[in-house]
């Protein structure tokens, strides 16, 4: 193998080979962030793989992916670095029949005839192993097709960004194999500690963000950029202002055939192009030159563009002691710090310090709260993700969905560790799925869940959100205390003496306010759902 692997590559090749020998995952997951080398790791690992099975074996890998670019790439660095045969499925190209690997997209591959005529016709024949590139995509249908062609099949997801739609993706893996932050490898120098430059910027007038951005451009005329734009419109008009003015800039956008992306791109290695300006093609997995600044004249609202953005700038090279980020947002956005929040959670997100990990998000109304707002965080920890595969093989789907979409009130994900500890599953359930009563929804509504989330639950889901919520409440909500030397404790716990003692410095000491709501909780009816044999009978009445 000609592939020198860093510390981080070895570890998590370890991890993945350990992970896969377990015989309770099949679908596992790998957390690696942008410039870290996903591609590498699993060629390496590929080859270790290959080299552990007996010599009788069969076993062929299907690497996938959503983009053609990609799979062209995989190819050529597996070839290169070592000496298992892979080649392409991709449209009317079949892989060759010594092939040990198959790198295909997405689409090629949901093809049923092509799978079967590659198992009819190749020495190699037992696909046993698939690998996603840029997995935070597997959850879409297509995949799912795949999937089911090749029902004995073992998964191997590999992502930067572990989360998609706002929410976090990670619960679809049965395991989480090896995961590492940005900022795990800024502190350890493989990466460059990212510089972040806010401009604020209210005017929706195109040629006055120009005017802005060369200005920026002049300013770092002996370097290399990048300009993220969001229409291809938008992207020639950037173009054509800088070109005009002297400066060596070339555009790629999806409609730049590859003839022509190719020679930009090699020109921008080399120097004669100083202005790289695209519309979301340097973003998952291209391995584009490395730039020294890049500018966002339009901003992003979703961390995860943003991380991908940024992995391309952050990457080492001879020339490059620093990477800029300029970045345009509205005065309020600004002032709030919004980017800066987007840059701190994307360089904690995935890291493998349990006590530096972010919460995984891509929230905006969370972004853009003040501080002193109640905020609904989730944090992505292993803990969470067990919660709602657990409620998903405990049947409790409408459970498990409103976790993962954030719809729980926040003082229960805010204590989403605690709160796990006493999920309950009513075992009343017949079989018939029923919708949620009115009853049901009045208590949800009353522990701070919104009327319009919560409607359409089945009865058996709410009966078990109303119990688990119970649960939680009497050992760990809000009848916890929150100060003194009884902190963490339940009401229930504080020892008589102490509190008689109490009541006589100080009647109104806030512990007795608590204890006062304690005795009135009790005292309703629904009090008793957490505890009731018969849930439907107490609540859905």
């Amino acid at each position: 193998m000609n592939l020198n692997l860093r510390t981080y590559q070895k570890d998590a090749i370890g991890k993945i080979q350990e992970s896969l020998s377990n015989d309770k995952y099949k679908k596992i997951g790998v957390f690696m962030p942008t410039g870290s080398g996903k591609t590498v790791v699993f060629t390496a690992f590929l080859e270790h793989y290959f080299k552990n099975l007996p010599p009788s074996s069969r076993n062929s890998v299907l690497i996938l992916s959503h983009k053609s670019d990609l799979v062209e790439q995989t190819v050529n660095l597996i070839n290169t670095n070592t000496k298992i045969v892979a080649s392409k499925l991709q449209g009317q190209l079949m892989p060759s029949l010594l092939s040990r690997i198959i790198v295909s997209t997405m689409q090629s591959s949901k093809d049923a005839n092509k799978i079967e005529r590659f198992k009819r016709y190749s020495i190699n024949n037992d696909i046993s192993l698939i690998i996603i590139d840029e997995c935070h995509y597997a959850p879409v249908a297509t995949y799912q097709q795949i999937f089911d062609l090749l029902p004995d099949a073992k998964i191997i997801g590999f992502t930067a960004t572990p989360w998609r739609k706002r929410y976090v993706m990670s619960n679809w893996f049965d395991h989480i194999a090896y995961n590492l932050s940005l900022g795990d490898l800024i502190e350890e120098g493989v990466l460059l500690k990212p510089n972040l430059i806010t401009i604020s910027y209210n005017t929706g007038v195109i040629e006055e963000r120009i005017e802005s951005c060369i200005k920026i451009v002049s300013e770092n005329s002996d370097k290399s950029g990048v300009i993220y734009c969001t229409t291809i419109d938008e992207a020639n008009g950037f173009r054509n202002a800088f070109v005009s003015l002297g400066f060596n800039a070339a555009v790629i956008t999806s409609e730049t055939q590859k003839p022509t992306r190719n020679r930009i791109l090699e020109e921008y290695r080399e120097g004669k192009i100083k202005l790289l300006i695209n519309v979301n093609v340097l973003t998952e997995g291209i391995d584009a030159p490395i730039a020294q600044y890049l500018i966002m004249p339009f901003g992003t609202n979703s961390p995860t563009v943003f991380q991908q953005r940024v992995g391309r700038l952050l990457r080492k090279h001879a020339d490059q002691k620093d990477a800029y980020i300029y970045i345009y947002g509205d005065t309020p956005s600004i002032a709030k710090g919004f980017y800066q929040k987007i840059l701190n959670a994307a360089l904690k997100d995935g890291s493998k310090d349990p006590l530096k990990r972010n919460d995984v998000f891509d929230d905006l109304e969370w972004l853009q709260c003040s501080e002193e707002k109640d905020t609904q965080k989730i944090e992505w920890t292993e803990n969470y993700c067990n919660i709602i595969t657990k409620l998903r093989k405990k049947g409790l789907n409408d459970f498990a969905s409103l976790l993962q979409h954030k719809k729980f009130p926040p003082k229960y994900l805010k204590n989403i560790i605690d709160f796990k500890n006493n999920i309950k599953n009513h075992t009343d359930h017949d079989g018939y799925v029923r919708v949620i009563t009115n009853k049901q929804i009045e208590i949800l509504e009353s522990k701070g869940f919104s009327r319009s989330d919560v409607a359409n639950l089945s009865i058996h889901d709410a009966s078990s959100i109303i119990a688990s919520i119970f649960s939680w409440e009497n050992r760990f909500g809000e009848f916890s205390v929150k100060f003194g030397r009884f902190k963490g404790k339940h009401v229930s716990e504080i020892p008589g003496p102490y509190l008689k003692w109490l009541k006589a410095k100080n009647k109104t000491h806030p512990i007795f306010a608590l204890i006062a709501n304690w005795n009135k909780l009790k005292s309703i009816e629904v009090s008793n759902v957490s505890e009731s044999s018969d849930l439907n009978q107490s609540i859905q009445t």
